[in-house]
């Protein structure tokens, strides 16, 4: 019996599968369908570790059920300030938050459902590195581009995963691409369930880019782009090729977890030209946006972003007599986020909204920060660096094949899974 025909027996229509894509499926059988996917049997405790503490800093800063911008704007580093080479710990902080609990539970729901395989290919070490390092390099894609190119919205606080996870997902398109993953579509009670492999999950992904960029300028594409590639590359230099091997073997022989992969789709390249082709194109664009962002940076040598924040007080109610007020109930919230372009740096202190009396009602205008654009042109000189190598690898690896990366596909040259 050769290969294929020993993959394909191993791999017809479990009755788990037949119940997911046969029928119409309620909202929880869509749900656990989505989790599923092919995965490698073995271990990923560092995925379930970061999911985990994911959790825990959302519930400790309120962003499991809100967010109050008052404190985001207090705790998260603005994109300006990470920009300038500033807020490095800050940085860290915020790649492990979220700013509500559609934010976290979509970033997790990823997480879970790529970083097993991930983790199990690559190991514990290397996985983290991959993890942390793209969320880094995401962030000052998102922070160099946004400054430059759409100043207004450089100080608004950086919060959330998705750059790291974006740089996972990148490393399981390399290492799983003829795996299986279900998309459900539906409404309400009633889902719609369709197998597809996972170049074809990643590629809706990358179109969705587009479509945040149209739906809000909130929404750090270029992080998530600037993750992917940064996951891409490390993921293909740092995979163990003899890992690749045993987890090769085991799925030609039917050892796997969740969804059978298409078979189709495993004989052969499994990542097909025209999503190769899309990945190596957006890897240049985001280069030459960094080049034109440096660009323009640099027409602001020695100046400063100042950037500061009017906060308007809200009282439940307030009792007036002979000019004076008594109010009660008072918080404060963000009424307007502003910047100057400016070559003096104020000298006015920051002062913690936290700390200010917010009765009776009023609008208060602080000072945030300047920051060196300066500094911003370093920075951004040395992404720009990073990224020209992520873009030439990304390249290579596209036109070149990744066969030797590539898990799912099982039919090499001799015919036995063998290299």
């Amino acid at each position: 019996m050769d290969n294929e025909e020993e993959y394909i027996k191993y791999n017809d229509y479990s009755r788990e599968e037949e119940e997911y894509f046969d029928r119409v499926v309620d909202w929880f059988r869509a749900v656990k369908c989505e989790l599923s996917d092919t995965s490698p049997i073995g271990s990923y405790p560092l995925t379930i570790t970061l999911i985990v503490v994911n959790v825990l800093v959302a519930v400790a800063t309120g962003g499991v059920l809100f967010m109050k911008d008052v404190f985001a704007i207090e705790t998260y580093p603005s994109l300006v300030c990470i920009a300038s080479g500033d807020c490095i710990l800050g940085l860290f902080f915020s790649m492990f938050s979220h700013a509500n609990i559609i934010h976290l539970v979509g970033n997790m729901f990823f997480l879970y459902t790529i970083g097993d395989n991930v983790e199990i290919a690559l190991g514990r070490l290397r996985y983290f590195i991959v993890y942390i390092t793209s969320g880094v390099v995401g962030a000052y894609v998102q922070a160099i581009i946004t400054l430059a190119l759409d100043p207004v919205h450089a100080a608004i606080p950086a919060i959330g995963a998705s750059a790291a996870i974006s740089g996972v997902l990148a490393g399981y398109l390399l290492l799983y691409p003829g795996a299986s993953r279900c998309l459900c579509i539906g409404y309400g009670y009633v889902y719609k369930c369709t197998k597809l492999k996972a170049a074809g999950y990643a590629l809706i992904w990358i179109l969705l880019q587009f479509l945040y960029i149209i739906i809000s300028p909130f929404i750090g594409v270029w992080a998530h782009l600037g993750g992917f590639f940064t996951g891409l590359v490390l993921t293909y230099l740092l995979v163990p090729r003899s890992r690749v091997r045993e987890l090769r073997e085991m799925l030609i022989k039917g050892k796997y977890r969740g969804l059978a992969p298409d078979p189709g789709a495993c004989y052969g390249y499994s990542l097909g030209s025209t999503v190769r082709f899309v990945i190596a194109g957006l890897s240049l664009i985001v280069t030459v946006l960094l080049l034109t962002s440096t660009l323009q940076l640099v027409g602001y040598m020695g100046e400063y972003y100042v950037v500061g924040v009017d906060f308007q007080s809200n009282c439940s109610s307030c009792l007036c007599e002979a000019g004076e007020c008594n109010c009660s109930g008072c918080t404060w919230s963000v009424a307007s986020i502003w910047y100057v372009i400016s070559k003096i740096r104020p000298d006015e202190p920051v002062e913690s909204i936290m700390s200010l009396d917010p009765s009776p009602q009023r609008t208060v205008r602080l000072f945030k920060g300047a920051y060196s654009l300066s500094d911003a042109i370093v920075v951004a000189l040395i992404i720009l660096l990073v990224s020209t190598a992520l873009t030439t690898i990304t390249i290579y690896i596209m036109h070149r094949g990744y066969r030797e990366v590539d898990t799912t596909y099982l039919a090499l040259s001799n015919g036995k899974g063998e290299f």
